[in-house]
């Protein structure tokens, strides 16, 4: 099990590569960078996922949890101008400064979660077999998180 997901991160970070390529030789408008950005969003997230497979101990776990949810973060916030640009919405500038203010400040409340518990209350690596998995307990933060990036999806689709 461990290989086919090992080989299915590394198909989908050459693909991610190679999107990027492409976007980037293509970028003509700001909604070419967001997406650029997203494709980099992405690529941020696949690695820290690909990592997990290699980690053996609980602070090379952290790292790799911590460069994954940088793109996860980047993935919500880069797909929403996307999708703003895209639909020509004219949104209030109010609706992205929070937007993103809020995903700066989550992805510091992520990268302080030992000493807060405010995204994970508690989490550890536990070895399956060949596979290392990160179990949580979902904190506050992470609930408002969730609530957020359905609002942003609701106004993506609005749009």
């Amino acid at each position: 099990m461990k290989q086919v997901i090992m080989v299915t991160q590394w198909i989908n970070i050459l693909l991610i590569v190679s999107e990027s390529w492409v976007v980037f030789r293509n970028m003509r408008k700001r909604m070419h960078y967001y997406l650029f950005v997203n494709c980099m969003s992405m690529l941020l997230c696949s690695t820290g996922s690909l990592l997990m497979f290699f980690v053996e101990t609980e602070e090379a776990g952290f790292i790799s949890f911590m460069l994954s949810w940088a793109g996860k973060v980047g993935v919500v916030v880069s797909m929403f101008f996307f999708c703003i640009k895209l639909c020509e919405s004219k949104l209030p500038v109010i609706i992205t400064a929070i937007e993103s203010g809020f995903a700066v400040i989550t992805y510091i409340i992520i990268a302080t979660t030992k000493r807060t518990g405010l995204f994970y209350r508690d989490f550890r690596l536990v070895k399956d077999g060949d596979l290392t998995i990160l179990e949580y307990t979902e904190g506050p933060w992470y609930m408002l998180w969730n609530v957020t990036i359905v609002a942003v999806i609701l106004t993506c689709l609005i749009m």
